[in-house]
């Protein structure tokens, strides 16, 4: 990974930090006072760079709001030709808006830069990073070192700089790794207070009082992400009958139903967890795995590695830095990441309805699927760039592309298939990508991928026979197929030596 930094500080001390990471390098480091020269400049710089950094301290040098502003401007007008992810620091107080309720009358906003800010994050690549959020937590003091600032140009303390190389290095990861999926969780001492199976139902807290409040909080969050798209599931070593009624009887913000995957019994925990994986059909990779025990989250991370685990700490300061960690953001929402828990569910339903049929044709016959293929779609792309980053399993070339990155491919006339599916049990969402690379009268499919969930139904058939024959009628010709394989992309692989040994004149 190649990243450039562009600053109005000496960033250096900063970057020593960044380059002990083993995937990270540092290509370049432009330092300017005034930076806005810099970044209009650096657009001839960034081929191969995946990541630039654009920091900016306006407490610091106390720029006017107009060289601010220019600022955000130059970044936007960037943005736009670079294919890689733009941060940006959000220090843009400058200690000098005291008067901008006077000077901005009536606009509503103790920001004089929200529309600018607005109109920067349209770009689909542009992110801020939260600088202001770390010195709120520290406090200034703990900060800024002014009289070596200005001796040096670098007034960060010590302590600064390393909470701001964590900060940049999960912010680089969160956009350059795949997302969580889903998030399982303990019962006792962290959904509730206390242990149900002896203290009793009478025992356990999780309320508005003090003694439950904190329980009660992490149970909102929980709510929260459940209602950005994440799968929550019960991890617990209890009598589930109990657990039930926990959840019938108290007035907490989570109820049993939330829970798409309830595994309370009196097994290990990494078998539970594995069975939760092979029933959601997702890696455990994808898992995040929540406890107050060490010793359960030690025999996690010892067993299944893949599973990012975090221990609940009743430290309120803790938790607030808990729920701010990378593993539970979003790069962006789609409609499909909203309605996650019910595309689960309608799949329990198509689990259901398989075991029970006479024939595989007859259950895909059952199922009523219906497909639906758009091209050059400009609405798919942010759950297209989503799915490029997510999918594993049937993914012809791993390779993950950002809006920008597919916006420049289509610009490039080559062409973006999305496929929709739906079926008698609810939508699948938009689940498949065909990459289309033409040249001339010859096409190549430079990546298929189909979200897994849409598997083994015969999809992934129709849409390749789909593409094919727009394709001929386009008056293209299908001249090659590129398959990168991976350690995870068997399903890949399995169906492309398939249709090899079709004699499908669109495959040679």
């Amino acid at each position: 990974m190649k990243i450039s930094v562009i600053s109005d500080i000496t960033f250096e001390p900063v970057l020593q930090q960044l380059r002990q990471q083993n995937d990270i390098v540092v290509e370049s480091y432009q330092y300017a006072e005034l930076i806005v020269p810099e970044i209009m400049q650096a657009g001839s710089r960034l081929e191969g760079v995946d990541v630039l950094i654009i920091h900016v301290d306006a407490w610091f040098f106390r720029y006017e709001d107009e060289y601010i502003r220019s600022i955000l401007e130059s970044v936007a007008a960037i943005a736009g030709n670079f294919r890689g992810n733009i941060l940006l620091s959000n220090n843009l107080s400058n200690g000098r808006h005291l008067s901008m309720l006077k000077n901005n009358p009536g606009n509503g906003s103790l920001f004089p830069f929200e529309s600018d800010v607005k109109k920067i994050l349209a770009a689909s690549n542009v992110y801020f990073y939260d600088v202001n959020r770390i010195i709120s937590r520290m406090g200034f003091q703990n900060v800024y070192n002014f009289n070596l600032g200005f001796l040096y140009q670098m007034p960060y303390t010590k302590g600064f700089i390393s909470a701001l190389e964590t900060e940049l290095t999960g912010m680089i990861r969160f956009l350059t790794h795949p997302e969580k999926k889903a998030i399982f969780v303990d019962c006792d001492n962290t959904l509730w207070k206390g242990i149900l199976g002896e203290d009793g139902l009478s025992g356990i807290q999780c309320d508005k009082n003090a003694a439950g409040i904190f329980f009660y909080r992490f149970q909102e969050f929980l709510r929260d992400k459940k209602n950005e798209g994440f799968i929550l599931g019960l991890c617990s070593k209890n009598n589930e009958e109990d657990v039930k009624e926990a959840f019938a009887k108290l007035n907490m913000p989570l109820r049993w139903d939330d829970f798409l995957v309830r595994k309370v019994n009196w097994l290990n925990k990494n078998d539970n967890l594995r069975e939760a994986a092979e029933t959601l059909n997702i890696g455990l990779d994808s898992f995040i795995f929540i406890d107050d025990s060490d010793f359960e989250i030690a025999s996690i991370q010892s067993l299944l590695p893949e599973i990012s685990c975090l221990k609940l700490s009743p430290v309120y300061a803790e938790f607030l830095l808990l729920t701010d960690n990378f593993l539970f953001k979003r790069k962006r929402l789609t409609a499909e990441d909203l309605g996650k828990t019910e595309q689960y569910r309608a799949e329990q339903q198509r689990s259901e309805a398989k075991n029970v049929s006479g024939s595989f044709e007859d259950y895909v016959k059952s199922l009523d699927i219906r497909m639906d293929v758009t091209v050059n779609h400009a609405q798919d792309l942010p759950r297209l760039a989503q799915l490029t980053e997510k999918t594993n399993q049937f993914n012809f070339n791993k390779e993950p592309l950002s809006i920008a990155a597919l916006e420049q491919f289509m610009s490039d006339q080559n062409l973006v298939y999305g496929l929709r599916v739906n079926d008698k049990f609810g939508d699948y969402g938009l689940v498949g990508l065909m990459l289309i690379e033409v040249d001339k009268q010859d096409a190549t499919i430079r990546n298929y991928l189909l979200s897994c969930r849409a598997l083994g139904r015969g999809i992934e058939d129709d849409f390749l026979n789909f593409v094919t024959s727009d394709l001929r009628d386009k008056g293209l010709r299908l001249k090659d197929i590129i398959f990168r394989e991976t350690a995870k992309n068997a399903p890949a692989r399995i169906f492309l030596e398939k249709i090899k040994t079709q004699e499908k004149p669109a495959l040679t």
